[in-house]
């Protein structure tokens, strides 16, 4: 039986719960005050803090709920005008309710709420419309629930939630993770030889529980970002309010979902940056005007997910950061010189305002000082195993981006060997692993320039660090002998990359994360510690921390950048491609942009429904195939016990392909092979050192394969073949040949006639010559880009009026604004299918009017 207490306890949660949602429906009563349903918000919370508060006899929190309740009343029966100074004073009240919520149920209305409580009353002409608080008819209403069984909200709908003390979930959560160590050091036993076949499967049985079990409760601490989202709209309001700013709030991504312990974190870090944003970064209302901005600027905070992490966004159209101004302030406060400065990138000079005590404010104000305090901003989000990163173009604004885990608790780590110890580091940070065999070429992989190691990859140099070296064991920088393999892991850290060698790369596996010992917590290198399967203790390696251990902050001055002695640009745009084989012995390639993972499965999780293979991924059921059964070559049994899943992305049905090797995945200038190999579903072929490589065309693949998807989603009928579709021209600038081919093949296979051209100088010469219907093109190519093309053609009287599709990679706000302002009639993201096709049809029967409308005037 709950005592009066913990009722009471559970009604100030409810009654919280009440004042967030009447604070947003009140902000949203002041820009609409005809938003009938955020008037019935309000008054549906008032009415149930004042009923319930009257069980507990809280009568100051019933005065002022009543108070609140009666004034919206008469607000509503009157159809007045929310004003300003009058939604100040319901804010007034509200925050006084806050209070009352803190304070013994007997207090006594203080002084300021009962001035709080005029203030409102005075807002209406008409006094005598609200009703004064009568304490007898409350009694009476009060006594008539009692008989009628009525009791507070907060014991109603109990089927479906419950309250659990947040500590009994921490401590929910400490068990799983031993039980995930418990479950590694249990996989390990039945992987050893003599293991009787019950207990492998045993283990793989209670690995499969311990997996789904830690889901689900890594889903009880976590929360919608909504809880610290909707706390900022109060506070833009008022801030801005105090400085005399128009600021338009606009925010995203409240369903993302966070462990709460980080939300919790999170609001010191955010409530900073929002008021660095407003004090510093947004101009004055007239300074805007003259610099042809909007008065109202734009204030907005983003949360998303990329990868395995959580990104919040805050960006303002505001001032910017001046990297000029950085640089004075560097070199008067010392922390660089005119000359180190000079070989920094602007990246790592606005690193600089996450210094402390460094500010490129001309003013401090009691608000904030653009710079101080960032670098505590900086502290916070890395104790929560987060990064900040900065994007900021003097004059148009400044983007923070704080990139977080899902969790700190357990961590999916490569675990790796230096110096005979057992060190994990995150997998979020790892790109990619890199392996250099003896006598192949490795000297002119791992080179020195200015007398530090440098890794070449793919045509780019990028800093080499040797853990060893890190762990204080001398001369471990130097390059082994010609007979060792050198293993490297390519790591990032914030917009830094680095190659990282070890001597051992073993296995991923999922750690519990524990905080590092007092004694250790000077080595910035550690960010924890954890149980590995086999009971031994490992240290966690911080990405960033052997960053700054190696002096690449600050100190990529002191290293040559990769840019530096990285080949010029290649004319031609370069392309991702993951390179592997299914059956047979033929190489293939597919877009790595379309591909969103790699699953490694055995034969016996493949599952075949209907004649169709499905295979289960991560809870989920997924249609899997051999691409070579669409393909112009033979398709054999995959017969090895061991197989990867290919599983697609941006595609207009998610799939997997089959696949026995993986072979690499590169990043080359390609050039496609026209005469070489031919067929459904492939783009072309090319050479890649020295042998021919099929790529594939992965939603040709994927439409032969599975063709119900496209009736899933649409992808048929008037989209695909009309008369009229075979009647348009469509002109395809794209530098990029293995997407050019891709567009290319939407297109024609839905009854278009495509010419490609290769860049933007090859389109405008195909635009003087040729008729065409309509021009898809990319923003940025080599000698003309995307944007200068469309500029060119709006400028030529026979073409100006020509339908132009902007077709890039290049996704955001920011460039969809600078893409319709140069004169395309859409912008959209490579590629969505059905989006592009029906943006085309869009476009032609628009097109078909204006003819229509010209001829009929």
């Amino acid at each position: 039986m709950e005592t009066d207490e913990e009722l009471r306890q559970e009604f100030v949660l409810e009654a919280k719960a009440h004042l967030a949602a009447m604070e947003e429906a009140l902000l949203r009563l002041e820009k609409h005050s005809a938003d009938e349903e955020a008037v019935r918000v309000i008054l549906r919370g008032a009415h149930s803090i004042k009923g319930t508060a009257g069980f507990f006899s809280m009568e100051a929190l019933v005065r002022v709920a009543h108070s609140l309740e009666s004034f919206l009343g008469a607000l509503r029966e009157r159809q007045a005008i929310v004003t300003s100074p009058m939604m100040d004073a319901l804010l007034s009240v509200l925050d006084a309710l806050h209070k009352l919520l803190q304070e013994p149920p007997d207090i006594v209305m203080p002084p300021d709420m009962e001035e709080a409580l005029k203030k409102l009353h005075g807002q209406l002409d008409d006094e005598p419309s609200l009703a004064p608080f009568n304490a007898a008819k409350f009694a009476e209403e009060k006594a008539e629930a009692a008989i009628l069984g009525e009791g507070p909200s907060f014991l109603g709908n109990t089927d479906e939630y419950v309250r659990v003390n947040k500590r009994i979930l921490n401590d929910l959560l400490a068990l799983t993770g031993e039980m995930v160590l418990r479950r590694n050091q249990l996989l390990r036993l039945s992987q050893q030889r003599h293991t009787p076949p019950q207990l492998e499967a045993v283990s793989n049985g209670i690995d499969e529980l311990t997996t789904q079990l830690q889901k689900k409760v890594l889903q009880t601490r976590m929360q919608p970002m909504g809880g610290i989202l909707n706390k900022f709209p109060r506070i833009v309001r008022d801030l801005s309010r105090k400085l005399g700013k128009e600021v338009s709030l606009h925010l995203a991504g409240l369903e993302v979902e966070l462990d709460r312990s980080m939300i919790e974190a999170l609001m010191d870090p955010m409530n900073h940056l929002i008021r660095n944003a407003l004090d510093h970064g947004i101009e004055e209302p007239s300074m805007r005007r003259k610099l042809k901005k909007s008065s109202q600027a734009s204030l907005a905070i983003r949360a998303y997910h990329e990868s395995e992490r959580v990104v919040i966004e805050v960006s303002d159209d505001g001032r910017g950061i001046s990297l000029e101004r950085i640089k004075e302030t560097a070199v008067q406060k010392g922390f660089a010189t005119e000359k180190e400065l000079e070989r920094l990138s602007p990246g790592q000079l606005l690193r600089f305002v996450l210094h402390p005590a460094f500010s490129t404010a001309q003013t401090v104000t009691d608000l904030s000082g653009r710079g101080v305090g960032l670098d505590v901003v900086k502290a916070n989000i890395e104790k929560i195993g987060g990064k900040i990163e900065i994007e900021s173009h003097e004059g148009q604004g400044t983007t923070f981006r704080l990139v977080l885990p899902l969790t700190l608790a357990i961590i999916s780590a490569f675990i790796v060997l230096s110096q005979g110890q057992t060190f994990a580091i995150p997998q979020a940070n790892v790109r990619e692993l890199v392996l250099l065999l003896p006598d192949s070429g490795r000297d002119k992989r791992l080179e020195k320039v200015n007398g530090k190691p440098v890794l070449r990859l793919r045509g780019q140099c990028m800093p080499l660090l040797y853990l060893r070296e890190l762990l204080g064991e001398a001369n471990a920088g130097e390059i082994g002998s010609a007979d060792e393999y050198v293993r490297i892991l390519v790591v990032k850290a914030g917009a830094q990359v680095y190659a990282l060698a070890v001597d051992s790369v073993y296995d991923t596996e999922e750690v519990l994360v524990k905080p590092v010992p007092e004694v250790m917590k000077s080595r910035k290198i550690y960010s924890g510690l954890t149980v590995l399967g086999d009971g031994n203790v490992a240290m966690i390696l911080d990405a960033e921390g052997l960053c700054l251990e190696a002096g690449l902050a600050l100190g990529e001055k002191k290293l040559v950048t990769a840019e530096a002695f990285a080949p010029e640009r290649a004319a031609q745009e370069e392309t991702y491609l993951l390179l592997f084989q299914c059956s047979g012995p033929e190489w293939l390639a597919a877009d790595l942009s379309f591909v969103a993972r790699i699953e490694e499965i055995s034969r016996g999780q493949l599952q075949e429904v209907g004649g169709k293979q499905y295979a289960l991924l991560q809870g989920e059921t997924l249609r899997v195939f051999q691409p070579e059964e669409y393909l112009p070559f033979a398709s054999n049994e995959l017969a090895q016990e061991k197989l990867y899943v290919i599983v697609t992305k941006k595609l207009h049905a998610k799939v997997g392909f089959l696949a026995s090797v993986i072979h690499d995945a590169i990043r080359l200038p390609l050039r496609l092979d026209e005469h070489g190999v031919q067929g459904n579903g492939i783009i072309g072929s090319a050479h890649v050192d020295g042998r021919i490589v099929t790529v594939l065309d992965l939603h040709s693949l994927v439409m032969y394969a599975a063709p119900e998807y496209n009736e899933k989603i649409g992808l048929s009928g008037a989209l695909f073949g009309s008369q009229q579709n075979q009647k348009t021209r469509i002109l395809l600038a794209e530098d990029s040949p293995v997407f050019a081919r891709l567009v290319q093949n939407c297109l024609t296979s839905a009854g278009y006639t495509v010419q490609i051209a290769e860049n933007g100088k090859k389109a405008w010469t195909y635009l003087q010559e040729k008729h065409f219907d309509v021009l898809v093109s990319d923003m940025e190519m080599p000698g003309l880009s995307g944007l200068e093309l469309i500029a060119f053609l709006r400028k030529q009287e026979k073409i100006k009026d020509m339908p132009a599709i902007a077709l890039t990679s290049l996704a955001g706000e920011e460039y969809r604004t600078r893409a319709l302002q140069a004169g395309f009639d859409r912008y959209l993201v490579k590629l969505d299918r059905k989006e592009l096709l029906e943006t085309l049809q869009e476009l032609r029967l628009e097109s078909a009017r204006e003819v229509q409308d010209g001829s009929e005037a």
